[in-house]
This record gives C-alpha cells, structure tokens and sequence, in this order.
C-alpha cells in the first residue's frame, strides 16, 4: 500500500486509549506526522474489521492489548506538496479504548516514544492537530459514540 502520492484516500484506525484519568500518546518516526505527538493506531487492512484492525495495529506498534468499546470520532488529513499534488490522504476511524491493565509497552519502529499523560498535559506537547481537536473533545466531553 503507497502511503505517499496514493491513488485513492486511505483508511486508518487510530485509538484514545484510557486507563484511570490517563490517556496513551506516541510520537511518530516516520513522515507524514514524524516527531510529532498523536494517539496511536495505523492502516487497515485487506478484509480486516476496523475493531480487529485498531486490536492489531496496536498490538504491533506498542506490545498491549486493548478493549475498543467504542467508534466516536473521524479525522481527515491530507498534505498536498508544493506543486499541488495530494501526497498524503488519510481518513481516520477513531476508537475510544481501554486496557485492563497498562502493561509494559514495546514500541515498534514506527514509534520513538510512548507516555501514558494526562489529556491536558497532552495538549502542552507538538501534537497533530486532528490529535489535538480529538483531545480537546474529549476534555469537554464532546464525544459520544458513533456506534456501541
């Protein structure tokens, strides 16, 4: 799959993972959000439910497993280059999780760091901006689920 210069937007999952009054942050190795805070999660794939997808992916990326009880929000990013060409197009299923317990993270290569914070020390950090929106949503308690 061409994450760059695709032929048609693509679909990920991403997850706001809560455990007590904490929520989990990333921060991204690889273009297009690199060094940047976001919530965690990746691309679905071929035949995969979005709720097996976001389970995987973050078992890929971070080594936990997560409870997704929720879909509650959509995010949209895409970046065109200088000529006016869409080099990325991402739209972004987004699931409210939670995890019994915060087991010891392993962070894949996609991921330099990962922290456990609270969602206003969160908004204090170089986030997305779609991380940011759904962060602040979140505090004001703007999310409510899209399905159940």
């Amino acid at each position: 799959m061409r994450k760059e210069y695709p032929l048609n937007p693509l679909v990920g999952v991403s997850a706001l993972i809560k455990y007590v009054n904490d929520i989990l942050i990333v921060r991204r190795a690889y273009d297009p959000a690199k060094n940047l805070w976001s919530l965690p999660g990746g691309m679905v794939e071929l035949g995969e439910s979005l709720k097996e997808s976001i389970v995987r992916e973050i078992k890929e990326e971070l080594g936990i497993k997560i409870i997704p009880l929720c879909l509650f929000d959509v995010a949209e990013y895409i970046e065109n280059d200088i000529s006016g060409k869409v080099k990325y197009h991402f739209i972004i299923l987004v699931y409210y999780a939670e995890i019994d317990k915060p087991d010891s993270i392993t962070l894949s290569d996609e991921i330099t760091d990962a922290r456990w914070i609270s969602p206003e020390d969160a908004l204090k950090l170089k986030l997305t901006e779609s991380t940011r929106e759904i962060i602040k949503k979140f505090i004001s308690k703007k999310l409510s689920c899209i399905d159940s």
